[in-house]
């Protein structure tokens, strides 16, 4: 199936520069194969394709228990944040809609099998509004299952390697009114004052 549909793209790539009637000759075949598909469908096929990274997250976790542990390590940390909560809702919804010919089906011969599989299911305004609120949120979603869903010392990790990239130090130095160069200390904010070596001039 992957072949089949990179083979699609690379034939659609230069497909706006055509006469129309050669353009009418490459989109026939797979016309016909989307035919298969309710208007519904072929809607929210549009809409997921438009933000696919929330599919290939849920291709990444097939397993349901593993999904739900992510799940209930994260909403207690949602500081009942209404956008967030529902997005979270929504991921649930999205995934138990798509469960069956995202997991239980694969492998599929082609992308028409694909297809006949999709077009068993019954796409309606709450499963659509579910799959919008999903892409709408997905990047703070993930953020905090990513975080959340971690050890305490994998987290730790993470947040100094963030601190080491993004941190911004501030050294505070303080003299006694005379004072020489080896007794100057300095210190980070929220420190420990210590000495420093490598001081030189007045603060």
């Amino acid at each position: 199936m992957a072949e089949e549909l990179r083979r699609v793209v690379r034939q659609s790539e230069h497909m706006w520069e055509m006469a129309l009637g050669r353009m009418a000759e490459h989109v026939f075949p797979y016309r016909k194969t989307m035919s298969l598909l309710a208007e519904p469908m072929q809607d929210y096929m549009v809409l997921a394709a438009r933000h696919h990274e929330s599919l290939v997250w849920l291709l990444k976790h097939p397993d349901t228990d593993n999904f739900n542990r992510l799940i209930s390590l994260t909403q207690p940390n949602t500081d009942d944040d209404p956008v967030i909560l529902a997005a979270i809702a929504s991921l649930k919804q999205t995934r138990t809609f798509l469960a069956e010919a995202l997991y239980a089906r694969p492998p599929y011969a082609g992308l028409r099998e694909l297809v006949q599989e999709l077009a068993l299911l019954q796409v309606d305004e709450a499963v659509h509004s579910a799959l919008l609120s999903v892409h709408q949120s997905y990047g703070p979603m993930m953020e905090l299952i990513t975080t959340h869903s971690r050890t305490p010392g994998v987290q730790a990790a993470h947040d100094l390697r963030r601190i080491c990239e993004k941190g911004q130090w501030r050294v505070v130095c303080t003299t006694a009114r005379r004072v020489s160069r080896s007794s100057a200390s300095c210190r980070t904010a929220s420190s420990t004052p210590r000495p420093w070596p490598s001081f030189s001039g007045s603060c």
